[in-house]
């Protein structure tokens, strides 16, 4: 019997020291890439679309940055959608060491919290 061992993160020595991400996130999408789908989804008409639109994306692209991220969760309008879509978005975030940017934008307390002990489970 073959036991075969996958590495899920790759570890890269920077300028600001030791960063680990995605194996398949040392490469974000560029800005033309994510501007296109960012038009795409603000033709979508309902939330729910656009939903299922920026998680299918994300699934095949990934690899953003947060302030991709961002992006996306501001075009949505309900809460749940935006935390459900960060909490998705945080395993193909190329740059996890700034994702309290994304925290940042919910104005809820609870909401921030639930995303906190989201992320801080997976570190």
């Amino acid at each position: 019997m073959m036991l075969t061992w996958v590495c899920l993160l790759s570890l890269e020595i920077s300028g600001s020291g030791l960063q680990a991400y995605a194996q398949e996130c040392k490469q974000p999408m560029s800005e033309l890439v994510f501007n296109q789908h960012k038009q795409q989804l603000e033709r979508e008409s309902f939330e729910e679309d656009r939903m299922k639109m920026a998680t299918t994306f994300i699934k095949q692209q990934k690899c953003m940055k947060v302030s991709q991220v961002k992006s996306v969760i501001k075009m949505l309008n309900f809460e749940d959608n935006q935390l459900a879509f960060a909490k998705l978005a945080y395993q193909f975030v190329h740059d996890p060491e700034n994702y309290q940017e994304v925290i940042a934008i919910f104005t809820e307390a609870p909401t921030r919290k639930t995303l906190t002990r989201f992320i801080s489970k997976r570190k």
